[in-house]
């Protein structure tokens, strides 16, 4: 039986998908021997993964002496820089944009941690142990009226309805959603098992339906629906899940894991609706957690964290990779984000100690790079106007500020 780990650090790193079950609608739960099955399709799937003898290996890759580094040249013109007036007493680590592009919600972790009873957890196995869950404060900002308004005193995994009308969070193992018209918050009726790898649940899909897993171990469900093909997914905590915009893939890092004596390499595939599954690469933990879909869920980009760093986009139509970035220079790139018009990608290049880190844009087609600003966490507003980052403060971890830009 494997054993599960419960580790707080996936709670931050999967913060886009979760676990759900709808107690309201009935839907049904996994039965006991479910529960404790072997996990035979991720077992599958990372075997067939494996087998691809030309599957990329960060482990093995050495990247051939050309450089490609991209011109600098401007790609937008900064209209202004913003420094928010946040709260001194906060710290912010996160921020989820609203789909108008009108607001953020801003996660704000507290020193505070939640008491995790016996019976919000999923009894597996005698190994299977608690961990505690630090509680955060959701703070609601709005650009307009620069006004800051505090949503919950416990909140996790903050995501928008498409109307951007509605906040869905999770306060414990309980589903909650806050009205922004009332200003009022209400339980959705939905509750999670309360383990390293729940509290999470995917963005809402074009129909207006949230897409969750019903146990950790369990097959993916959409609330209310099905999707086609992707109900076929297995997960453990150890694994990594990124669904693409339109809902109709999902890239999952299947993270290593002890399977009795045997080492399973991490591989990361992508899964379609249609029942397809792409391998992508194996050995490559950190491009994993890294990576970010296109706007139209055609391209994924991450980075690869070698001696001369990467950053490579896959066509899942094509079923080709471009590399549109590689330096000469050990820099670590991270924090990658697409420009809603799919073709500018923004990052964070350097580490923060050996290396300042700074905000650079590329063009996707490989072209043009520009530098912005020094910071971290680019994060591009849904409009395309917006790009909000983050710099260490003097006072408190991250200061945050946005920049008004122009393309040229």
């Amino acid at each position: 039986m494997y054993r599960l780990k419960f580790i707080i650090s996936l709670v931050f790193v999967t913060s886009f998908l979760g676990i759900g079950v709808n107690k309201e609608i009935g839907l049904p739960l996994i039965s006991a021997n479910q529960k404790n099955h072997t996990l035979s399709i991720r077992n599958e799937t990372v075997q067939f993964a494996l087998a691809q003898e030309d599957l990329f290996d960060c482990s093995i890759y050495q990247p051939d002496s050309k450089q490609i580094h991209p011109l600098e040249q401007p790609l937008f013109s900064i209209v202004e820089e913003i420094k928010l007036a946040v709260d001194e007493d906060r710290d912010y680590s996160r921020a989820v944009w609203s789909p108008d592009g009108n607001a953020l919600v801003f996660i704000a972790p507290t020193e505070e941690y939640r008491e995790i009873k016996i019976n919000d957890t999923l009894s597996l196995d005698d190994e299977s142990r608690l961990v505690a869950v630090s509680k955060n404060e959701l703070i609601l900002y709005l650009l307009k009226t620069d006004t800051w308004e505090l949503i919950s005193n416990d909140g996790a995994s903050p995501t928008w309805s498409p109307d951007s009308r509605t906040i869905y969070y999770m306060t414990g193992i309980d589903m909650m959603k806050f009205d922004i018209n009332s200003k009022t918050q209400t339980y959705t009726g939905l509750s999670a098992a309360n383990t390293g790898v729940s509290l999470l649940f995917s963005k809402p899909l074009p129909n207006g339906l949230l897409f969750a897993p019903r146990e950790p171990h369990a097959p993916f469900e959409v609330i209310e629906n099905n999707i086609l093909g992707l109900n076929q997914i297995e997960i453990t905590e150890s694994d990594y899940l990124l669904l693409s915009p339109i809902g109709e893939q999902v890239a999952v890092g299947y993270g290593s894991y002890t399977n009795g004596e045997e080492i399973v390499p991490a591989v990361m595939v992508i899964h379609h609706s249609n029942g397809e599954i792409i391998p992508l690469m194996k050995n490559c933990q950190y491009s994993a957690l890294q990576a970010a879909w296109s706007p139209d869920g055609n391209r994924i980009a991450y980075p690869v964290h070698l001696d001369k760093p990467e950053i490579r986009v896959y066509d899942t139509h094509t079923k080709t990779t471009d590399i549109i970035i590689r330096l000469d220079t050990f820099d670590r790139l991270s924090g990658l984000s697409w420009a809603p018009d799919g073709k500018h990608l923004a990052f964070t290049k350097g580490d923060g100690r050996s290396i300042p880190r700074s905000i650079w844009v590329a063009s996707t087609d490989g072209k043009f790079i520009q530098y912005l600003a020094e910071g971290l966490l680019p994060n591009w507003s849904p409009d395309g106007i917006h790009l909000l980052y983050a710099k260490p403060g003097e006072n408190r971890l991250l200061d945050w500020y946005m920049l008004e830009m122009e393309i040229e």
